[in-house]
């Protein structure tokens, strides 16, 4: 992976999981497989502490190299404990997105996937779909 752009490892991470915010971690169930994405606040091979908007969150046993030169990060893992004071996740796969992104505007397209408007956010049927020439 490490010669590959973080879009083409993007298609190629897990597809499963539910896209949530930080702050809805300590009410998901543990086991339960999510993806977040957050601010590398600190990291070391045994945890990472990532923060996303007004939440923090720890990561378990997170591949180090993907935290080193990054700044946000996304992680594809499972709640680990959801009650602690800072809810865990244990990593399954990471993946740097760089220095600039914009955490709130991600965090509002979220909780408009997730919530009251989800049905805008599935994806179309091939039978919806047109075909568009370039």
């Amino acid at each position: 992976f490490p010669s590959q752009s973080p879009r083409k490892i993007e298609k190629k991470m897990v597809s499963s999981g539910t896209r949530i915010t930080a702050e809805s971690l300590p009410e998901q169930p543990a086991g339960k497989e999510v993806r977040l994405i957050g601010e590398v606040v600190s990291f070391d091979e045994k945890e990472a502490v990532i923060s996303s908007g007004d939440a923090k969150f720890k990561v378990l046993k997170p591949n180090k190299d993907n935290y080193a030169n990054t700044r946000y990060v996304e992680i594809f893992g499972k709640v680990s404990d959801p009650a602690d004071t800072l809810p865990s996740v244990e990593e399954i796969k990471s993946i740097p997105v760089g220095d600039k992104f914009n955490i709130s505007l991600y965090q509002r397209a979220i909780k408009l996937s997730t919530g009251k408007f989800s049905h805008l956010f599935e994806p179309a049927k091939r039978s919806e779909t047109m075909d568009v020439e370039e």
